[in-house]
């Protein structure tokens, strides 16, 4: 099932619990912060220039790997950018991103 059909079966509350930020601070010169939605197998990166990216259908492992990952930068470009779908953001991190881009079923490749 597909992250977007699995967003739109939680209930207000489950959603609510759910998409609550979990920025988790790295070390990166590239990247600032990264959250995952295990339920949603959603991954947001916060970059260091502000720009936040939202990644669709990324399994739990991918994002372990990610975070176990000694360049962050790198794993990003290499395992994340051009292999899930993704919906880029800019502006406020202080909210999550994931509510509008889950509950949507817009999204670019």
């Amino acid at each position: 099932m597909s992250w977007y059909k699995k967003a739109r079966e939680l209930t207000d509350e489950e959603f609510e619990e759910i998409t609550k930020p979990k920025w988790q601070p790295v070390k990166s010169s590239f990247i600032d912060a990264i959250a995952y939605f295990e339920p949603l197998q959603l991954l947001e990166v916060k970059m260091r220039g502000g720009r936040e990216y939202a990644f669709g259908n990324v399994p739990k492992s991918v994002f372990d790997d990610f975070m176990r990952a000694e360049s962050k930068g790198e794993f990003f470009n290499q395992n994340i950018r051009k292999k899930y779908r993704q919906k880029k953001y800019s502006g406020n991190v202080e909210n999550s991103i994931v509510q509008p881009f889950a509950r949507s079923m817009s999204y670019s490749s």
